[in-house]
């Protein structure tokens, strides 16, 4: 590309056939292309000019920086600089550089941040090489922000050998963010997914397009919370904290608005076809796993009284006609081995044991729904279906069956993240001995999996994330905690499942509970689940997965596995 070749359209990328390349180089690039630049990831028409910086302006990164979905060939670049005094347009230079000094640049140019989309920065970044790690950063003038970390997919349908994301939901101010920092130490992750709850607004004084920018502003200082963004890319989804407790399709339209809006400025995330009220999507990894991002929220009708009947009624919807649809359509035309779905909201029964009534699940509303997307997983043969599902603030491993079908082989899994420090905190708010608390917390857990057989785990007590490790042959999933009252606290595993390929049945493997609180951190509860334990999975031969034996009988957790 010549100085003088205008950027390509979609970008404002200086450097689209030029890189990688100095910055010398680049600077000269930027400066012979000036005359288009992004704003909010979208260039000014032909003739735009660049704006100065505010004179006396001193940047700040307040909120840090994210990388938004991989794809093949890119991601979606974001960040928020410190409104200046005057309001005038602020220019923001973002470069992507194969090193975290930025001496060989591969992408970058202007983007602009105005007081219409609250200081934000968000640039979708094309035209990267598929399935690579790269760095990049913000600039005003020669202040330049943080450096982040972002991450290309593989390429669509290519052999693919393995892909590992960690998974959260619920954190809350006032609290260590501890899980937070812990999940940005783990090794080997891909992106980090997050199913919402990502903010908790104020139900009745969070109203206003500014409260809601306010909310964002207050949670995203965290220095934690940045060191984890900065670290790997961000797949988020909303929930009802990001809106108002209870959040559905009766919400006022004003309101909806002001919350949607105040999401998509500040996620690293592009509105499907443009529509701000449609955040469900698809992250594909090359030929290994389709991830369905599903939004459970605002498309559902209002929630059940705790007796009313009507869970299983016909026509009751958690996702709306058009998200269903795109669901069921992508889980058939999907190629690739393994089909995960993010559902902000537990997906498997809890205690429903009269299918006329709701349970304590967030789909126990919606039971003919979910009894209608798990039959056409089950009639068509779709194999390999995971969900991954927050809100509850309780780890949960479950068997998923239609409801006609209540013992028979599993259709799908369902693995349910707990909180990251979200309330309730069962085992200090029961006061007395918060030992003796857990103790009783962790048997209310095994009751659980009593009265509700489809269910192999349930922790109460825990704070933490999910791992999980995907292969051509099986899916792992470990269930991390972190004390967060202990900064230094380092994480430890709860429990690992694992479902192979064709599998019907998950296998699993359960440690003892660590203690949350002082004065002895380091007791362990002795768990009451018993554990299949985990066989080797052989790797598969000429592309074909051996099928997986039947599951052994419940054995003890062996004495060696300490998590």
């Amino acid at each position: 590309m010549s100085p003088t070749t205008p950027p390509p359209p979609g970008t404002g990328d200086v450097v689209a056939g030029a890189g990688p390349i100095g910055r010398r180089r680049f600077l000269a690039l930027l400066g012979a292309a000036g005359a288009a630049v992004a704003v909010g990831g979208r260039l000014r028409p032909a003739g735009a000019q660049t704006p100065p910086v505010p004179n006396g302006y001193v940047v700040a990164w307040p909120d840090g920086v994210i990388a938004g979905d991989p794809t093949p060939d890119g991601t979606v670049l974001w960040t928020r600089v410190e409104p200046p005094a005057g309001a005038e347009p602020v220019p923001v230079t973002w470069e992507v550089a194969a090193d975290d000094a930025f001496t060989s640049i591969v992408a970058g140019g202007v983007a602009v941040a105005e007081s219409s989309a609250d200081w934000t920065v968000k640039v979708p970044v094309t035209g990267l090489a598929a399935d690579g790690w790269l760095h990049y950063r913000f600039l005003v003038g020669a202040d330049a922000g943080p450096v982040g970390r972002l991450r290309t997919a593989p390429p669509a349908g290519t052999p693919t050998a393995s892909l590992r994301f960690g998974f959260a939901s619920c954190q809350q101010r006032g609290t260590e963010r501890v899980a937070q920092r812990a999940a940005s130490e783990e090794a080997g992750l891909d992106f980090f997914v997050h199913l919402g709850d990502y903010v908790y607004v104020d139900d009745g004084a969070t109203v206003s397009l500014d409260d809601y920018r306010g909310v964002y502003h207050a949670f995203k200082g965290d220095a934690r919370l940045q060191q984890l963004q900065a670290t790997l890319p961000l797949v988020a989804m909303w929930d009802d904290g990001e809106f108002r407790n209870g959040i559905d399709r009766t919400e006022d339209p004003a309101r909806r608005l002001a919350a949607e809006t105040a999401w998509f400025e500040n996620m690293p995330v592009e509105a499907p076809g443009g529509d701000v009220g449609r955040p469900y999507r698809t992250v594909a990894w090359g030929d290994l796993a389709d991830l369905f991002l599903i939004e459970t929220r605002s498309r559902r009708d209002p929630e059940l009284d705790d007796d009313a009947a009507g869970a299983s009624t016909a026509g009751r919807t958690c996702l709306g006609a058009e998200q269903k649809a795109w669901l069921l359509d992508g889980l058939r035309s999907s190629t690739a081995r393994w089909k995960l779905i993010a559902s902000p909201t537990d997906i498997a029964p809890w205690a429903n044991l009269d299918p006329s009534k709701r349970g304590f699940g967030g789909w126990d509303d919606y039971a003919a729904e979910r009894d209608e997307i798990l039959g056409v997983i089950a009639a068509e043969g779709i194999e390999d279906v995971v969900f991954l599902c927050g809100e509850t603030h309780v780890f949960i491993a479950a068997h998923l069956m239609p409801s006609d079908d209540p013992g028979g082989p599993a259709v799908a899994f369902a693995f349910t993240t707990g909180s990251q420090s979200a309330d309730p905190d069962l085992v200090r708010s029961a006061g007395g001995d918060a030992y003796a608390a857990t103790q009783g917390f962790v048997n209310v857990g095994f009751g659980s999996t009593l009265l509700n057989p489809h269910q192999t785990y349930v922790n109460l007590v825990n704070f933490g994330y999910t791992v999980v490790q995907v292969d051509e042959c099986a899916v792992t999933v470990e269930f991390r905690t972190v004390n967060v009252y202990d900064p230094d606290s380092r994480a430890q595993t709860l429990a690992r499942f694992r479902v192979a390929h064709g599998a019907t049945r998950m296998e699993s493997e359960i440690a003892d509970i660590p203690a949350l609180s002082a004065p002895d951190p380091s007791r362990t509860i002795p768990s009451p689940f018993a554990s299949t334990g985990l066989s080797a999975v052989p790797a598969a031969v000429g592309g074909v997965c051996p099928l997986p034996a039947a599951p052994s009988a419940p054995q003890p957790v062996a004495p060696a596995f300490t998590g």
